[in-house]
C-alpha cells in the first residue's frame, strides 16, 4: 500500500537501546506513527517512558557507540536510521530539530554561547564568519539578551557581569 504524499515523518517498529556493560536495555520498544505534513503531533508520556529518547532518535543525536537504533524514520526521503552525519546536518537544526525541556542546561559550557548559535548558521546558510558573529548578536539582541557582545564570547557557565538570571 503507497503512504499518502502528505506523510513527512514515517516510523515503523522503532526500537533504541542503551549499551549497559555487555548488555543494551530498551528505552524505546515498537513504536510506529506518522506524522502528516502540516499536521501537529504532541508526544506524552511520565518522566522516563522514552519521550526525548523517541526525539533524539529521530534526530539522530544520540551516542552511535553506545546506542542501538533499528527499525525505520522516514523523513521525506531518507531513511534516518544510520544516516551519516553529513546528510543528516543538511536538515537537522533547519527543517527538523528539538528544543529540549530545560534549554539552559542542553548548552555545552565548555563553548561559547556565540559559537553554539553559529553552529546552525555554518551548516544551514552561506554566510561568512563575519556574517554569522553579526546574525549571532542580532538574535542574543532580539530575544533580549543585556550586551550580547560579552555574551558572545561567554560559556554557559562564565555569564557576564551584570547580567541577571531568571
Amino acid at each position: 500500500m503507497d503512504k499518502p504524499d502528505d506523510v513527512l515523518l514515517d516510523i515503523q517498529h522503532l526500537h533504541t537501546a542503551f549499551r549497559n556493560g555487555d548488555d543494551y536495555f530498551d528505552a524505546v520498544n515498537d513504536v510506529s506513527l506518522e506524522l502528516h505534513r502540516n499536521e501537529v503531533l504532541a508526544i506524552v508520556g511520565e518522566s522516563g517512558c522514552g519521550k526525548s529518547t523517541l526525539a533524539t532518535s529521530i534526530i539522530g543525536l544520540h551516542d552511535p557507540h553506545n546506542t542501538r537504533v533499528t527499525g525505520t524514520i522516514q523523513y521525506n526521503t531518507y531513511n534516518l536510521v544510520g544516516l551519516n552525519e553529513k546528510l543528516y546536518n543538511q536538515f537537522r537544526g533547519k527543517d527538523i530539530g528539538m528544543i529540549f525541556q530545560d534549554p539552559l542546561a542542553a548548552l555545552n559550557p565548555l563553548m561559547r554561547i556565540g559559537d553554539q548559535i553559529a553552529e546552525t548558521l555554518v551548516y544551514h546558510t552561506d554566510m561568512t564568519k563575519e556574517q554569522r558573529q553579526q546574525r549571532v548578536l542580532e538574535l542574543l539582541d532580539q530575544v533580549g539578551i543585556p550586551e550580547p557582545a560579552e555574551w558572545r564570547g561567554s560559556t554557559p557557565t562564565n555569564y557576564p557581569v551584570g547580567c541577571v538570571n531568571g
